[in-house]
């Protein structure tokens, strides 16, 4: 074997290595670019359900609010129906729906990710929505909320499945 056929070799193999370090860049590249997505959305979901929050933490808030809605005479469907249907003032209504509201936008994205929990975790997770959505206060509040959410909505959809589910 002579020194041409040395460096051919050495060539191919570091070729073939420049080749292998690429694809191992682009397959991190992709991996960091979707970690980066993904935190975004969860800063993005993470500050909505804060002002969510605001008006259910704030009374004053949240009274703020009925007056300018009434001072401009605007109404909201969604908040009108949970007063009439669970006997609350607009400011409670406001409170409440606002509340339940942050609740799911926790649920929606745990539902995203919902193949990243155990089995128990997500036997857990599902009894409490079950629990949730199929009665009482919050079963009204599903109600109303779902009349306004769109039915192609994957965490609505597997709202939906579960209710439908016997128990």
């Amino acid at each position: 074997m002579n020194w041409d056929a040395i460096g051919a070799i050495g060539e191919i193999i570091g070729a073939l290595a420049v080749v292998a370090t690429l694809a191992y860049l682009a397959l991190q590249v992709r991996h960091a670019r979707t970690e980066m997505n993904h935190s975004i959305r969860q800063h993005r979901d993470t500050s909505l359900r804060e002002l969510l929050l605001e008006p259910a933490r704030n009374p004053d808030l949240a009274d703020l609010m009925v007056k300018a809605r009434r001072h401009v005479g605007s109404t909201n469907p969604f908040q009108d129906q949970l007063t009439s249907a669970l006997g609350l003032t607009e400011s409670e209504a406001i409170r409440f729906s606002r509340h339940m509201e942050a609740w799911w936008f926790y649920r929606a994205a745990t539902i995203a990710s919902i193949a990243a929990l155990t089995n128990a975790e997500r036997e857990n997770f599902d009894r409490h929505m079950r629990g949730q959505y199929s009665k009482g206060p919050e079963s009204v509040w599903w109600a109303c909320f779902r009349q306004i959410r769109s039915s192609d909505d994957p965490a609505v959809l597997y709202v939906d499945n579960l209710l439908a589910q016997p128990r």
